[in-house]
């Protein structure tokens, strides 16, 4: 599917709405360009009396480890062949009442970083007086970005297009290009989030009568940990990286 296309969109609950185009272009200005062929050195083990120090303080909002939410279902927007199959696949979960949660997800690369710039989990890569690795984390939710809400019969129109920045707690004595390089993305730019759709609320779902319908969206994050030895901070330090690579969303119906 054509990159600049990509506009994942994610639904849950009994029904979920979302067709998101998402795209992973870069918004901001790079003001440095990573090198894919920057010469590395590799060492594998702090000495048995460094020790890291843990930076807590990243996220703009509570965040939530996406496998607390109970069996979402998960689409890739790469694994259809037009934005029109996605959203008759989302008709189609929208209003099944079985389906608890929707999850639409873009897999595609960060195009600053090159195949041959990959850097392996758990490894130390030294760049002058500094070294740092990093661990996969689990994806997460971030705060809500969009709300709608409609009594039944209502139609609700879903609409959103907004940047969204990737964030990291910190150089700690290196600089930004390697933080970028060694996560995988590049931790200053920002990322275009935009979807469209439509929900219209039921008049009756699970066997009652619906007052009214919320649908909340949420981004989806995918997470680094990383740890930086540097002379700045010789018993090293650990902080977390993120990067807006989906949308999901949460149907909310009151009874009455």
């Amino acid at each position: 599917m054509n990159q600049k296309l990509l506009k994942p969109f994610v639904i849950l609950i009994c029904l979920c709405v979302a067709i998101p185009p998402f795209s992973l272009a870069s918004a901001e200005s790079r003001n440095e360009e990573l090198n894919e062929d920057e010469e590395i050195a590799i060492d594998d083990e702090l000495s048995e009396d460094e020790e890291i120090e843990l930076d807590e303080g990243l996220y703009d909002g509570e965040e939530v480890v996406l496998d607390e939410f109970i069996d979402p279902i998960v689409l890739y927007y790469e694994d259809f062949e037009s934005e029109e199959e996605l959203d008759a696949k989302v008709t189609e979960l929208l209003n099944d009442e079985s389906v608890s949660g929707v999850q639409v997800i873009s897999k595609a690369e960060d195009s600053m970083i090159g195949p041959r710039a990959v850097r392996l989990p758990g490894k130390w890569y030294t760049h002058g007086a500094g070294r740092i690795k990093y661990y996969k984390l689990s994806d997460s939710y971030g705060p809500i970005i969009n709300s709608v809400a409609g009594d039944p019969g209502v139609t609700m129109k879903l609409s959103y297009n907004k940047k969204h920045s990737a964030t990291y707690s910190g150089d700690f004595g290196l600089n930004s290009t390697i933080v970028s390089l060694t996560v995988g993305f590049n931790v200053t730019s920002s990322y275009s989030v935009s979807y469209s759709g439509s929900y219209k609320v039921p008049t009756n779902a699970n066997n009652r009568t619906v007052k009214r319908a919320t649908v909340s969206s949420k981004l989806i994050y995918q997470r680094r940990s990383y740890t930086v030895v540097s002379p700045k901070y010789p018993k090293g330090k650990t902080g977390t990286a993120k990067k807006p690579i989906g949308v999901y969303y949460q149907k909310k119906l009151t009874y009455k």
